[in-house]
């Protein structure tokens, strides 16, 4: 939490419903989807002004939070924010789930067999998604609200020397109901877009490990990718979690995948969940893990689920299996969901794979 975020939160701190809710690194990363594409803005530019109006754009429990009031502050909601389930994003709601270890090392030995993904002198990740975000949308000034499903079609090229150049498309909520003009209003402007060059800007989009940071043995890179601020955490979700956030920012090593695959197979908690379609229509894997410490007085589904030929993943979601918040026949809801739509290492920022 930086230094500004602190004041501001010590400010609202008797205002706010949930200030005991603790955010983690992947709500904070998925809160940038909104508030990225929240901004009011002319044409794709690398500067965007505040917004003209004051909105308040709140995110699903477990997705996180942003307040925009001619600018941008980071909050949370002890409810979660939402009238209604989304679509779902699977075929068939997974009922059943056995155990994971065999799927899971069977994968781990088709990601090993694949040629490196980088080649030499490509120094930019380049990772292109397709993500959905259960969002909760208030004029500030006059509090109509809205809700909805917020779809956005996002590119983002990271280099290993903290350059950037991200471009986020929203399209157009799905699935809305109380007031819709907020929302669509704040998601109603097109494209928006942001360059950061050496470490500059970027608005924390900067790669969490670089490449050549994560080992190839399980239990090892278990350990890289569960430490939060220095202290080691040993809970499977808190694995997926991490693995959610390296998808989503790089093309990961078949070396360094057939690892994580390993890994994953080695805990009771991680469960096969059988054979899924995602919203791509691609077939794969499917396997989750529960997380009860992310989101207070509920409980998430952590899924993740990978190409059955080469062990890479497809798709990443969110889902909230139990809440104090919602009655049993409304569940289970998906807060958020981020489909690999392609993903490789380039040159060059800007640069098409």
């Amino acid at each position: 939490m930086s230094t500004d975020e602190r004041v501001v939160r010590g400010i609202f701190a008797p205002h706010d419903p949930a200030a005991a809710v603790r955010v983690g690194e992947d709500q904070r990363a998925r809160a940038r989807v909104a508030a990225l594409a929240a901004a009011a803005s002319a044409p794709p530019r690398a500067h965007r002004r505040a917004g003209r109006g004051r909105w308040m754009l709140l995110a699903a429990a477990g997705a996180a939070a942003a307040l925009t009031v001619a600018g941008t502050v980071a909050v949370n909601t002890a409810a979660p924010a939402y009238a209604g389930p989304p679509p779902p994003p699977l075929a068939v709601v997974p009922a059943e789930v056995t155990d994971a270890d065999e799927e899971l090392l069977a994968l781990a030995d088709r990601a090993e067999d694949r040629p490196p993904v980088r080649g030499e002198g490509a120094d930019v990740a380049y990772v292109h998604t397709s993500e959905w975000t259960l969002t909760m949308s208030q004029n500030a000034d006059t509090d109509e609200e809205g809700w909805g499903v917020l779809p956005v079609d996002r590119e983002v090229w990271r280099s290993l020397d903290d350059s950037g150049y991200a471009i986020e498309r929203p399209q157009p909520p799905e699935h809305l109901s109380g007031d819709p003009d907020p929302l669509s209003r704040l998601f109603g402007e097109g494209p928006t877009e942001e360059e950061w060059g050496e470490g500059e800007g970027g608005n924390g989009m900067f790669l969490t490990w670089k490449p050549d940071t994560l080992p190839t043995d399980p239990d090892e890179l278990a350990a890289r990718l569960s430490t939060v601020d220095g202290v080691p955490s040993g809970g499977s979700a808190r694995l997926f979690t991490a693995l959610q956030t390296l998808y989503s920012e790089m093309p990961v090593d078949p070396e360094v995948q057939a690892a994580a695959l390993r890994a994953l197979a080695d805990r009771d908690d991680v469960r096969f969940a059988g054979t899924a379609t995602d919203r791509e229509g691609r077939e794969g894997l499917l396997f989750l893990t529960e997380d009860r410490e992310s989101s207070e007085g509920e409980v998430l589904q952590r899924r993740i689920m990978f190409d059955p030929d080469t062990g890479m993943p497809l798709y990443h979601e969110t889902v909230v299996v139990r809440s104090e918040y919602r009655n049993a026949d409304e569940l289970p809801i998906v807060n958020h969901y981020a489909a690999l739509v392609e993903t490789a290492w380039v040159s060059e920022v800007h640069e098409a794979p």
